[in-house]
């Protein structure tokens, strides 16, 4: 497990060095970094957990794109998955992740907004969401928010 908290943190300053190496300014198309993990806890929320599956993109000058999914889980089922997008930077010890998650399933549309800070170091951390939405009678409701931890999964393997 050791080995897999260094993988990241290898990851991490692979990024780092790419953006040291390249000419503030310089033009250069994305470069896709890779795949990482984390596992959102939120008590408030009627989902046991989220897991949270990221594809990594360097911009340029440390400026890092996010794509994937989160998918929420009762029980260890599957019970939502929503498309993820958003953008990190690492702020002194901190990774820190702004995401945009929308839901339209079962004739809701949902926007949550989050934001997860991770320590630079372990990749865990903690994270803060409000949501708003529309009900398919028109009815609108939030904002809600929530808040809980982020766990780092090195490898993606899922508990």
């Amino acid at each position: 497990m050791r080995w897999q908290r260094w993988s990241a943190v290898a990851l991490w300053s692979v990024i780092l060095m790419i953006v040291m190496s390249t000419p503030a300014g310089a033009a250069r198309p994305a470069a896709y970094v890779g795949e990482m993990c984390w596992r959102f806890v939120d008590a408030g929320l009627p989902m046991e957990y989220s897991i949270g599956t990221f594809g990594l993109s360097h911009e340029g000058d440390g400026h890092v794109s996010i794509n994937g999914r989160v998918t929420g889980f009762e029980s260890g089922v599957e019970v939502s998955t929503e498309v993820v997008s958003g953008s990190a930077e690492q702020i002194g010890g901190e990774l820190i992740m702004n995401l945009s998650i929308i839901d339209d399933g079962d004739g809701e549309f949902v926007h949550t907004a989050a934001k997860v800070r991770l320590d630079a170091a372990t990749l865990d951390g903690t994270f803060r969401a409000m949501t708003i939405g529309v009900s398919p009678d028109g009815s609108q409701y939030g904002p809600v928010l929530d808040q809980g931890t982020a766990e780092h999964l090195p490898g993606c393997v899922f508990p």
